[in-house]
């Protein structure tokens, strides 16, 4: 007998599994050749039902923040010429349900400062990451014209508080140059808004930042405390102009920097500060299509009257501030 000649014994049953294999594929293609009345009904409600929404999302901005100094401190010991501060800023989100969102954000800072002295000017540059913000947001429609935002959330120290100052051996930069607080924080927040039936559009929001123990350097800084009152009015998407009322308390310092000290320089964060400002808004979204669900942002204010109450007399006003950036859902 040939080498691959068949065995009789193997014959039966390679024929009964070709005859199920032929009875399963029969039924498999009869199960899915459904009469057209199915399928059109299948396809019509397939076609009816809603996409689902976007679920993720994206936030890639900058933004710059100018400040001038107005007023020397207490007895002309010193002054600021300017701070400039830009940030480098990045966000994701998670739409759990249509109401409640999961955030994380987090930011780049590049800091600068003149700092004048008597006749001497000091300027100063630091740059690096900052803290992170994670937050669960919450809203709540009052009526068709109401809403109620609530968040919360907690810092933790990405960013840094031992930044030296080359200018001194073993001296950190002061505490405005640092990019970080480093300690651990909560953060709160409540918005109401009201839109009407014409482009008019008001809210209200109180926050709070509150900070908890103390950094490697053994100090904390002040909790914050904010509260604004703004109005818009929507000409366009793109072009909405509004006024806006600012308040924020910064609580004292606990603690010290070994290596600043206490000073006629930093005595000014060792005190509760207080400033408001009123001023002028701007912002707007354009809906960038060839990116999908994509809109290019845009905010700046410019205040009209602001003042700083703190213990030294000390006055930096905010010359102006301008943020930019993209925000995709997916």
């Amino acid at each position: 007998m040939g080498l691959f000649q068949p065995k009789h014994d193997a014959i039966l049953p390679t024929l009964l599994a070709l005859l199920a294999v032929l009875t399963v594929n029969e039924f498999t293609l009869a199960a899915s050749a459904e009469s057209p009345t199915k399928a059109e009904t299948r396809s019509t409600v397939e076609a009816q039902r809603p996409p689902s929404a976007p679920r993720w999302g994206l936030n890639v901005s900058s933004g710059r923040f100018d400040f001038a100094g107005t007023e020397a401190a207490r007895g002309n010991s010193y002054s600021f010429d300017r701070i400039l501060v830009e940030s480098q800023n990045v966000g994701f989100s998670f739409k759990k349900t249509p109401q409640l969102t999961f955030a994380v954000g987090g930011k780049y800072l590049q800091n600068y400062s003149e700092l004048r002295a008597g006749t001497k000017l000091f300027k100063s540059n630091t740059e690096g990451w900052g803290d992170t913000l994670l937050t669960a947001t919450q809203v709540e429609a009052l009526d068709p014209q109401q809403t109620l935002v609530s968040t919360i959330g907690v810092q933790v120290p990405t960013g840094e508080v031992t930044i030296k100052n080359p200018r001194k051996v073993n001296v950190n930069h002061p505490y405005y140059l640092q990019t970080g607080s480093g300690t651990t924080d909560f953060y709160g927040a409540l918005t109401y808004q009201k839109a009407w039936s014409t482009p008019l559009r008001a809210g209200a929001l109180a926050s709070a930042l509150v900070r908890t123990g103390r950094n490697e350097v053994d100090y904390r800084r002040g909790s914050e405390y904010s509260a604004s009152l703004w109005s818009d009015w929507v000409v366009h998407s793109a072009f909405t102009p509004g006024l806006r009322l600012n308040y924020k308390h910064i609580g004292k310092l606990a603690g010290v920097d070994a290596s600043l000290g206490r000073n006629e320089y930093t005595e000014y964060y060792h005190s509760p500060q207080n400033n408001w400002d009123f001023g002028v808004t701007m912002k707007g979204a354009w809906p960038l299509k060839v990116l999908g669900n994509t809109n290019l942002t845009y905010a700046a204010s410019l205040p009209v009257a602001q003042r700083l109450k703190n213990v030294v007399n000390l006055q930096v006003e905010t010359k102006y501030t301008v943020t930019a950036g993209l925000q995709a859902t997916f």
